[in-house]
């Protein structure tokens, strides 16, 4: 009996060492909000306008997305009296004994001289989320991008970036207008979500478009 027991205590602890790192890697991604002040403190060059910043950790460390925009006259045809240009910047940092060091990074811009243009980010759905449970975070950036002259579509895009690796969803907003058929909304993804493997950040991703892409005028 006594053998028994102490072979059911042997096969309790190697099940419960097996579970352990799942539920480490399990870790829920809790990202958190900094303002410009800290960035200024941390020595982090702003390059455009500061927008917004989260910090977050995952099983290979700290980060930091800050996102930028810079709003100024256009270089293919300046004119000081207007504001042509938007450029937005997504930047991942790493923290090592060294302070912050640069990742990766999402820049993008329209420069549309004598039209309407515009930039943003879609604040509210910035993500930092682990939906595979690898334990490595995924940055997940949408926003959009105007250049015309009338009501048109805009430029929806949203680029996730995990480990060394970057997916996509690109297309166009989805525009309502009070009595009228709803025009816009295709959408593009990139062809190695459709991998089996992929299949969850595609999801995330697809739930974020749907978030959106759809325009009420």
């Amino acid at each position: 009996m006594s053998h028994q027991i102490r072979f059911s205590e042997k096969f309790i602890f190697l099940f419960l060492g097996l579970l352990m790192p799942t539920l480490a890697v399990a870790a829920e991604i809790k990202p958190t909000l900094v303002n410009a002040e800290y960035i200024r403190q941390e020595k982090i060059n702003l390059t455009g306008g500061f927008i917004k910043a989260v910090r977050f950790s995952d099983v290979s460390g700290e980060h930091l997305l800050l996102l930028t925009k810079a709003s100024t006259p256009s270089k293919s045809k300046p004119n000081p009296q207007k504001i042509e240009r938007h450029e937005l910047k997504a930047i991942n940092f790493r923290k090592t004994a060294e302070g912050w060091v640069q990742e990766w990074v999402i820049n993008d811009y329209v420069d549309c001289p004598d039209l309407d243009s515009e930039a943003d980010f879609f604040l509210d759905s910035i993500s930092v989320t682990d939906v595979n449970n690898d334990g490595f975070a995924e940055a997940s950036v949408p926003y959009s991008l105007f250049c015309g002259g009338g009501i048109d579509s805009k430029i929806i895009k949203i680029i996730m970036r995990t480990k060394s690796e970057k997916f996509a969803i690109r297309g166009e907003s989805r525009v309502i207008l009070p009595g009228q058929e709803p025009f816009g909304g295709a959408m593009t993804v990139d062809p190695a979500l459709h991998k089996n493997k992929n299949t969850a950040y595609k999801n995330q991703l697809i739930k974020l478009w749907n978030c959106v892409s759809t325009e009420r005028r």
